[in-house]
């Protein structure tokens, strides 16, 4: 069927009105690349990027494996279901086995629970409130935490003189914790940006630099913060924690069983990734940094980047589970600098390998990764 020349001008200008739009909306990750992501396809949690953590107890409710779930409609979902008042059961998930790094751009799109629930996408590591600077010893970086809060303003007084609301939107809270010198607990926070929908999925994310953190919703800056830059490789965690219990509804505490529902669309991570292993032409690195392979589990190559903050002699090997040298793939010395190299397992059985990287006399790191054929 031919189209008249009107129909074809306004299309025309549709599409171009979608590709400036697309271009806005995702502005901030040029020069970026996907490194890491979950789309969370199929019927059941892929245990190769995610792990169940926390299992038990936890703030007088239990983390339970059941309350984690696929839709088969592309969701995550994580659900809260209260029994009693005793009986109150979420989940956690995390890549701390599996996907560990340093940098980049963390992008979480979901749709939050009601006041039931208590809806995260954070990131950890190990160490986050230990003494030292949060560099050395990183943070605990909360890209969004939601609890149902929501934002008004007072607009006058009704014929009863009660004091009459307008709900300006609902609050995703931003922050950061980490330990001082003297192992002290420190945060900024909590900085929140509100946000008008929350029955629709909302799109939260974080770029983490070494010298900064900025916050995006719906791909709209919010807020930035240097403060407790984390300078070491962080894991990914979505959680649903017990929430606070003064606020359920009273049919919870008469026995009626209630639920909520955490919806996650997909995660993803992007990273400044150099295209050569010996383009040195980026920002010089300040410390020494050996990402996590992606991606991993891998079939049969896979992508390890590390940084060498000085010139020095760098070797990059991979290791069986015995101990046994099974590939060497750098063995040189190297400028300063952020480098990227493939590794190729094709001669290799499925299995638990390890890389490690040594520079010098005064860097040594070893990460896991899984050749899964």
């Amino acid at each position: 069927m031919k189209q008249s020349l009107p129909s074809l001008v306004n299309n025309f200008i549709l599409i171009l009105f979608v590709l400036i739009l697309s271009n806005n909306l995702y502005a901030q990750k040029e020069g970026y690349s996907l490194v890491w992501h979950d789309e969370f396809d199929g019927t059941k949690l892929d245990t190769t990027k995610w792990n169940y953590r926390g299992l038990g107890s936890r703030r007088g409710g239990t983390m339970t494996k059941d309350a984690i779930s696929l839709d088969g409609k592309g969701n995550l979902l994580i659900t809260t279901s209260i029994t009693d008042s005793n009986n109150y059961y979420v989940g956690m998930i995390g890549t701390h086995e599996t996907f560990n790094t340093t940098y980049g751009y963390f992008e979480c799109r979901a749709k939050f629970g009601k006041r039931l629930s208590w809806d995260s996408f954070w990131l950890q590591c190990p160490t986050a409130y230990q003494a030292g600077p949060p560099s050395e010893t990183g943070a605990e970086i909360d890209i969004y935490e939601y609890t149902g809060g929501v934002r008004r303003i007072m607009t006058g007084w009704d014929e009863n003189q009660n004091v009459i609301y307008d709900t300006l939107g609902y609050e995703v809270n931003h922050n950061i914790w980490w330990g001082d010198d003297n192992g002290v607990l420190k945060g900024w926070g909590s900085h929140s940006s509100v946000v008008n929908d929350v029955s629709d999925y909302v799109t939260v994310a974080v770029k983490w630099t070494k010298d900064i953190y900025i916050f995006y919703v719906n791909d709209v800056f919010t807020y930035s913060t240097t403060k407790g830059l984390s300078g070491i490789d962080e894991y990914i965690i979505l959680s649903v924690e017990p929430y606070y219990w003064k606020d359920l509804p009273d049919s919870i505490q008469n026995g009626a069983t209630v639920q909520d529902t955490f919806t996650v669309d997909y995660v993803r991570v992007y990273q400044k990734i150099p295209t050569d292993i010996e383009n040195n032409d980026r920002e010089i690195p300040n410390s020494y940094v050996l990402s996590q392979n992606y991606p991993n589990p891998f079939n049969p190559t896979t992508t390890i980047n590390f940084a060498v903050p000085v010139d020095n002699f760098v070797t990059l090997k991979i290791f069986d589970t015995m101990g046994r040298e099974v590939s060497t793939l750098v063995n040189e010395h190297k400028n300063a600098g952020n480098y990227s190299i493939s590794f190729d397992a094709s001669n290799l059985s499925s299995g638990v390998y390890y890389y490690k990287l040594v520079a010098g006399g005064s860097f040594s790191q070893t990460k896991k990764m899984i050749l899964l054929r």
